[in-house]
């Protein structure tokens, strides 16, 4: 749990729901390296990078961080989604081919795994990926679903989805598909706005001034 204002309670929420299967977050969300108990390693046969006393760092063989996903399901609620997808008798709801969208739209059944993007670019500020898919469904990066982010699909610019609580999808048809994330911060343009007002206002005050001395 974190005590910083400016994270959202989602982030901490979402972690407590996954505690019921907590190998589904770690999955859906491309983490693929995790501090497990040294038990945990064997039976799931994941590969040890280095142990310490019972712990061991493992890599784990997670989903693509780009990927598209064909299967599609909605909710409206973060907490619904969150029971959807960690349900209290443990488990997960949701098929890994699938991905749940905030909103209110047609599902779609799931059509196998995650189908990978290539990531061509991915940097503080702009992400670039090419996705491949046989079938309409949503390309989705593990990156924060937060306001100032804007997507292009083929040049074009097209509406972003909240998908499974915290990151980012955009709709894309069957074929071959180039997606371009940027981020802007919210607000900054009008924040440079008033800075040149308000500069252009101290200005006319420094001229004023001086005409008032001569």
């Amino acid at each position: 749990r974190s005590e910083d204002p400016a994270r959202s309670r989602l982030y901490d929420a979402a972690w407590l729901a996954a505690a019921r299967e907590g190998g589904a977050l770690l999955d859906r969300f491309s983490i693929e390296l995790a501090i497990l108990p040294e038990t945990v390693i064997v039976p799931r046969k994941v590969r040890a990078l280095g142990t310490r006393g019972t712990w061991t760092l493992a890599e784990l063989p997670v989903a693509p961080a780009a990927s598209v996903l064909r299967g599609a399901l909605w909710s409206v609620d973060p907490t619904n989604t969150l029971d959807l997808m960690y349900p209290t008798g443990g488990g997960t709801g949701v098929l890994r081919g699938t991905i749940v969208l905030r909103g209110s739209g047609p599902a779609r059944p799931d059509l196998g795994p995650p189908l990978p993007c290539t990531i061509g670019r991915w940097e503080a500020g702009a992400i670039d990926v090419a996705c491949t898919t046989d079938a309409d469904g949503y390309a989705a990066i593990s990156s924060a679903s937060a306001p100032g982010w804007t997507a292009t699909v083929d040049g074009r610019e097209t509406g972003w989805l909240t998908a499974d609580v915290l990151r980012r999808a955009v709709p894309i048809t069957a074929g071959t598909h180039t997606i371009a994330w940027r981020y802007r911060a919210p607000g900054l343009t009008f924040g440079l706005l008033a800075a040149v007002i308000a500069a252009l206002g101290l200005l006319a005050m420094v001229v004023a001034a001086r005409r008032a001395r001569a």
